[in-house]
Parts: structure tokens; sequence; C-alpha cells
């Protein structure tokens, strides 16, 4: 009896964590970041292992997208545990949402060098309403 594999064959969508990430790079379509990664200063730390995978993604031209947090990628991925960062592989199915995706990051980025290089006095001044 012939076995069709094609239906039982698939292609991994996206890997978890830092180690994952940094090993497929150049499988990678995008990479989703969380902002909230916890600072180790200790040689081979985690700052050391964000530091190179960046590094990674820009040398492989990969866009890097910082959002949601730690427990959020987690959540997505369904997953029980905090996810520092999704890589996206195969966007198979899922085109639309990613290429808006793509078209929102350089409108991103220039709205957060303009936050970031303004003078802290000219920043809005928030009001609390009762």
């Amino acid at each position: 009896m012939k076995t069709f594999f094609a239906s039982t064959c698939f292609k991994q969508r996206f890997a978890c964590e830092l180690k994952q990430t940094t090993k497929l790079m150049g499988k990678m379509s995008c990479i989703i970041m969380a902002p909230n990664i916890q600072k180790c200063y200790e040689p081979g730390g985690l700052d050391d292992a964000v530091e190179k995978t960046l590094q990674q993604a820009k040398l492989q031209e990969v866009p890097v997208v910082f959002a949601l947090s730690l427990k959020k990628l987690g959540g997505l991925t369904h997953i029980k545990q905090n996810i520092s960062c999704v890589g996206i592989i195969n966007y198979q199915g899922a085109q639309e949402s990613f290429h808006k995706l793509m078209a929102l990051i350089p409108a991103a980025k220039e709205k957060y060098q303009a936050l970031k290089f303004r003078p802290l006095d000219l920043r809005p001044k928030r009001t609390h309403v009762i």
C-alpha cells in the first residue's frame, strides 16, 4: 500500500528563543523580539546572546520587530513560558498580515527616532482627567 507523504510533511513556521533563532537565521523572514528582556551583564549571558542575534540579523538583512512582551510571545506560540523572541520562517497562509507588518516597520522606526531624540522639555505633558 502506498503512503502519500506530502500531507504529513510540513514546513516549520517559526523558531522560538534566541538559540534556535540564531541557528536558523539564514531561513528567517522576520524576527519578533520582546522589548522587556532582563539585562544580564555577565560575559556569555543573555545580553551577549541578544547582541549576537541582532548582529546576525543585520548582516543577513532580516527585519527585527520589537513588539509584545515575554509573556504575550509565549502565549501566542502556545508555550507556557516566557519567550524572548520568535523568528518567522514560513509565513504561508498569513501573507497579507506579514506584508502589512513589513509596511508598518519604516514608519514605526521614524516615529521611534523622533521620540528618542526629542528634548525632554518638548515632550507632551500628561494630564489626568477625573
